[in-house]
């Protein structure tokens, strides 16, 4: 049981650094968005809902020039669909 107990505080203080850079990026997102205009609850559904990365912020830019959700939600595929074709691309040429 000793054993368990520190393998798990180890590996929480191995995950530190990716947790603090997912929290200045929800916080940054969170700002961004209520400044923009929405509210708290928008900006916390929408990093609930969408896990995007930097289309979270892009969503928000789009949603004030006047974009219907559908235009973003084409867009955001659009754009990781063609990241996709590309990383395949780039592991076949690896090959």
């Amino acid at each position: 049981m000793q054993m368990k107990s520190c393998l798990k505080t180890a590996f929480f203080l191995k995950t530190l650094p990716v947790m603090a850079g997912y929290m200045v990026l929800g916080f940054g997102f969170g700002i961004i968005t209520v400044e923009a205009g929405y509210g708290f609850f928008i900006a916390l559904l929408m990093s609930i809902l969408m896990y995007a990365g930097s289309m979270q912020y892009l969503m928000v830019s789009l949603l004030l020039g006047g974009a219907s959700i559908i235009s973003c939600a084409v867009t955001t595929l659009m754009i990781y669909v063609s990241f996709d074709k590309k990383a395949k691309r780039k592991r076949l040429c690896e090959k």
